[in-house]
């Protein structure tokens, strides 16, 4: 059964001829024209897909683009946290940093200001104290003995000062900031020390001089005594030596025998005062004592061997009385009139030591005032 096409070909080999000619050059110009189609073909499909992969890589693009913004804007936005909590924090620090500074500003002013306080009522202390000067340099004189009956209670009240100002010194102690402050603290804590030893030399000054006035009138009552004893002695001497009678013997024998047994206890009494103050030299007053106690006995021997009608005894006796009654009134006569310079200079020595204890705690409070107060500039 012939094809459809079959008509196209007159035969089935017609080379060179017209026909085949013909169909040849329509069969290549088809096949010429499938292969460009299929070309454009080709080319079409891959244009195609160059361009979708280019779509697809822009779109990856943008959207790796868009990620990197969003990342920059949450890093720049975390940045900005941080930056501002530390700037927040900073600022916080700097306030605090400045508050302490301002707090440490004040603390140390009203440090200073105190201690400068505490340093000037210790300087006026120091020349309240001063006012002892006059009695410490003249402990025995009139006017010293009256000023210090009244300087235990001067004293005591000045003590309580400096009991105040050490109460004080204790609390600016504790408010001391740096090593310059404590300085300053224990160079006024020195003064006040040095005051209080100054004051306790003016007590010890005073406690003294009321003892030696009291020494004094004791031992001038004593000398008084003695006085009038000698005085007893020589009249009594001269009622023995004008005893003529037997009842004027027994009389000046018993007036002499009062007057020993006076002299006796006056001995006894500046014996004593020596005990107690082996500085007081009373060796002159117990020498003469002693040798009018000795010319009492004779005289009293004198008598009884008179009375006894022993003449040669009584001779004895008288002159052994008259020899101790010349050394008694030989040593008299060197006496002083009165044992209140003899009792005083007894404490010199001992006064002189609160003397030089006085003077030197006034200079080492000034020294420690003056150290502190160039300390606090």
């Amino acid at each position: 059964m012939a094809g459809p096409f079959d008509h196209l070909h007159v035969k089935s080999h017609t080379a060179g001829s017209s026909n085949e000619l013909s169909f040849d050059v329509l069969d290549a110009a088809r096949t010429g024209l499938e292969g460009k189609a299929d070309r454009a073909g080709l080319i079409s499909r891959g244009a195609v897909s160059v361009q979708g992969g280019y779509q697809a890589a822009a779109a990856s693009s943008l959207a790796d683009n868009g990620e990197v913004a969003r990342r920059k804007r949450v890093r720049r936005t975390r940045f900005l946290v941080a930056a501002g909590a530390i700037g927040a924090l900073c600022l916080v620090l700097a306030g605090l940093a400045v508050n302490s500074w301002m707090e440490y500003q004040q603390q140390r002013s009203l440090f200073r200001d105190e201690a400068a306080s505490l340093a000037a009522d210790a300087s006026t202390l120091l020349s309240d104290i001063g006012s002892f000067d006059a009695v410490m340099f003249s402990p025995f004189d009139e006017q010293s003995a009256k000023t210090y009956a009244g300087t235990g209670n001067v004293a005591s009240d000045m003590g309580d000062r400096v009991a105040g100002l050490e109460e004080r010194c204790r609390e600016l102690s504790a408010r001391a900031l740096d090593d310059n402050d404590t300085i300053v603290v224990s160079q006024l804590q020195n003064c006040l020390n040095n005051l209080a030893a100054a004051l306790s030399a003016v007590a010890d000054a005073a406690r003294l001089s009321s003892e030696v006035n009291s020494e004094v009138k004791r031992a001038s009552s004593t000398w008084d005594r003695i006085l009038e004893a000698d005085q007893q002695a020589r009249a009594a001497t001269e009622m023995a030596n004008s005893a003529y009678t037997e009842e004027k013997t027994v009389a000046a024998q018993e007036a002499t025998q009062a007057v020993l047994v006076e002299v006796r206890q006056l001995e006894s009494e500046l014996n004593q005062l020596h005990s107690r103050y082996e500085s007081i030299d009373l060796q002159g007053q117990l020498s003469y004592l002693a040798s009018r106690e000795e010319a009492l006995e004779h005289g009293i021997a004198t008598a009884e061997a008179l009375l006894a009608g022993d003449r040669a005894t009584a001779k004895t006796e008288n002159e052994r009385y008259n020899r101790a009654d010349e050394q008694a009134v030989q040593r008299a006569a060197k006496l002083p009139l009165s044992l209140d310079d003899t009792i005083r200079n007894g404490f010199v020595q001992q006064m002189q030591t609160y003397l030089d204890r006085y003077q030197s705690m006034k200079t080492e409070a000034a020294i420690a005032l003056e150290s502190a107060s160039a300390s606090l500039g």
